[in-house]
């Protein structure tokens, strides 16, 4: 079996098995952290592409989607419940999980910036309801 394929194979089995998979690319200094959410766990990518993540309007904007993609998959995970403490917790915990990610993809917006390079490798910012 080739390189490519027995990591094929790995990165399969830990997703289909919703363990965290670290990969480490090459001229990355620190490895990315892809977690894995079951299938029926509702998730919205928040797309940024079009912000400048190094200036504070843009990354103001940003929150504002986040915030708004929590919105909807707490609804989706809550299926239109009324029960405030649920859909509180809901949006605390994907905030909670969120903030990370942010938080990576504003450092790499300021290190482009500043060095016109970033060690840090591109992220997708994907909500999930906590689990």
């Amino acid at each position: 079996m080739t390189y490519g394929k027995l990591i094929s194979v790995c990165a399969a089995a830990a997703i289909a098995s919703g363990l965290p998979l670290v990969v480490a690319p090459a001229a990355a200094k620190s490895p990315i952290t892809v977690t894995a959410t079951p299938l029926d766990v509702p998730t919205r990518s928040v797309r940024f592409a079009d912000l400048n993540l190094a200036s504070a309007r843009d990354q103001q904007r940003l929150n504002l989607r986040v915030d708004s993609a929590i919105r909807k998959v707490c609804e989706d995970t809550l299926g239109g419940s009324d029960d405030m403490f649920d859909g509180r917790a809901c949006r605390s915990g994907s905030w909670d999980s969120a903030q990370p990610q942010i938080a990576l993809a504003v450092q790499r917006a300021q290190d482009i910036a500043a060095n016109g390079f970033s060690p840090i490798a591109a992220v997708t910012i994907t909500i999930a309801a906590p689990q």
